[in-house]
């Protein structure tokens, strides 16, 4: 395994997060600025989202977002070249690591794709359901879960290790202030869509 370089999205990982989601893209899937990505990059604070880097490339990203005692895995992607290289699982690890003991996390993947249900199956996850035609094309959908065991105390402790900065809290003034802020997001993502 290659050591990855895990860290938290901020604005300036637009280009990058694009660049992985559309090598990474099935054929067929949605487009980089479609709903729900957008909302996902617009309201950072309702999602984990994390970018590797191997040898200072980007590698991969993950997404989750947490609702309730559950955290659903919506992204997981790896570019070709570092699939081999143990970042798929380092980006998992680093997620579930941030959890409190007794969260749930889960993904999606197709059915069809062995390299996948067999990642999670490896790393304690179990087949829970499965939903026929979710994906184009008539695929059907595996949901894999797992509950978190790890103590409350090593919650970032994946992270801190790792020399990663805290995930910034939530913005605090007016709502002039978070207005500006999204607004300039927003500007910014529109200069990487065009």
């Amino acid at each position: 395994m290659v050591a990855a370089e895990i860290r938290h999205v901020g604005i300036e990982d637009f280009e990058t997060l694009k660049m992985i989601y559309d090598k990474t893209n099935p054929k067929g899937g949605k487009k980089f600025g479609s709903y729900p990505m957008m909302d996902w990059i617009k309201y950072p604070r309702q999602n984990q989202m994390l970018l590797a880097f191997v040898d200072e490339k980007p590698a991969g990203f993950i997404i989750a977002q947490p609702r309730g005692r559950k955290t659903k895995i919506v992204f997981l992607r790896i570019l070709k070249a570092f699939e081999k290289k143990g970042t798929r699982k380092q980006l998992l690890d680093a997620i579930t690591s941030t959890l409190d003991a007794g969260r749930t996390v889960e993904m999606v993947v197709p059915r069809s794709s062995a390299a996948l249900t067999g990642f999670f199956r490896r790393h304690g996850f179990e087949q829970t359901e499965t939903y026929p035609g979710l994906f184009g094309s008539g695929k059907t959908g595996v949901l894999f879960s797992k509950t978190i065991e790890l103590p409350v105390y090593g919650r970032t402790r994946a992270l801190k290790e790792a020399g990663e900065r805290e995930k910034p809290q939530g913005l605090s003034g007016t709502r002039g202030l978070r207005t500006s802020i999204l607004e300039r997001n927003l500007r910014k993502l529109d200069e990487i869509l065009d």
